[in-house]
Formats: structure tokens, sequence, C-alpha cells
């Protein structure tokens, strides 16, 4: 079983990196106007709820930003890098909506609600399926410059209802870089 300690830890950073804002400063226009688009590329660390303990992989996002609140978030993660080990691999197809939580400096913290089809496929040739899943989780992203920013942490918790007659909570991290392209 999954431990709460392993779950509330990245909750309470970004609660505790919200708090720390004293003053806001807007950003003109003329540098970043209310329609934008990052596209970048992650590595994250899963805990998939059944053996293997751990799964590696990378990734590709792109963050689609309309309005102040109006974002979508879309994200592929193939977590195949031990996969040859014989321990399976787990690939996530995901599309939501992403809530600015708090901006300070050049920190962004956000919320997200993802839609996945998680296809998961076992070790030693023993099969694999594809499973609808509900993913929470959030971050804090931190601009580098006016066209690459920062995925300083990324947490996600997956929540897989219809798992052969049980359900599997998957979580785990990344951390990425993205590449502003409008």
């Amino acid at each position: 079983m999954i431990s709460m300690k392993f779950l509330t830890i990245p909750f309470l950073f970004l609660a505790l990196l919200s708090t720390l804002a004293t003053k806001a400063q807007v950003v003109e226009d003329a540098r970043e106007g209310p329609f934008n688009i990052y596209a970048g590329g992650f590595g994250s660390a899963f805990k998939p709820d059944y053996p293997p303990n751990t799964l590696y992989g990378a990734g590709t996002y792109m963050d689609i930003k309309f309005r102040k609140w109006v974002q979508v978030e879309a994200e592929i993660r193939w977590l195949t890098f031990n996969k040859y080990l014989g321990t399976g691999s787990q690939i996530n197809y995901s599309v939501g909506p992403r809530l600015p939580i708090h901006r300070f400096g050049k920190f962004n913290t956000y919320g997200k609600f993802l839609i996945t089809d998680t296809k998961i496929s076992y070790g030693a040739n023993l099969g694999y399926g594809h499973f609808l899943d509900y993913t929470m989780g959030g971050g804090a992203d931190v601009r580098l410059s006016r066209r690459f920013m920062l995925r300083a942490i990324d947490f996600e918790y997956h929540y897989l209802p219809y798992y052969y007659g049980t359900n599997l909570q998957p979580m785990g991290i990344s951390v990425g870089l993205a590449y502003r392209l409008y």
C-alpha cells in the first residue's frame, strides 16, 4: 500500500510555496499576452501500485493558455526505462484543465485534473490492458527566460477505478523543460 506520507509531502510543499508570496506584479501584455503555448519534455519516476516498486521514463507535454483561468494541459508519458528488466511498463495519454494557483516572481504554481488512458504492460509477456483513470496533481514552473520554462516539480496522483475488480492508485513526480512556441 502506498503511504500517505508520499502523497502529502508534495501538497504541503506546494501549500508552503503559495504562502511565501507577499506581493504580485502584473506582466505587461507586450511581453506575455493572454494566449500562449509551451511545449516540452520531462523525466518521471512513478510508484505504480503494483510490482515493480518504481517505474522510470520520459514524456512530452503541452500547456495551452487561452486566458488566465482557461488553460489546458496534454501529456504523454512512457514509463519504459526499466521495461527490459522484466518489470513491465506503463504509458499514459492525458488531457485536461490546468488551474493557476499563485504566481510570485519567476515561480508559477498550478493544479490540474486530467483524464488519462493508461496502458499497462506486464513483464515476461503476461499481457497488457488499457484503463481509464483520473489524474490529479500540481506543481511549480520556473521562468528561466522569455522563451524557456523549467518544470521544477510536477506531482501526479492517478486513480484507476476499474482495475480487474479493484482500483490502483499510482503516483509520481516529474521534472522537465519547456519552450514557448507562441
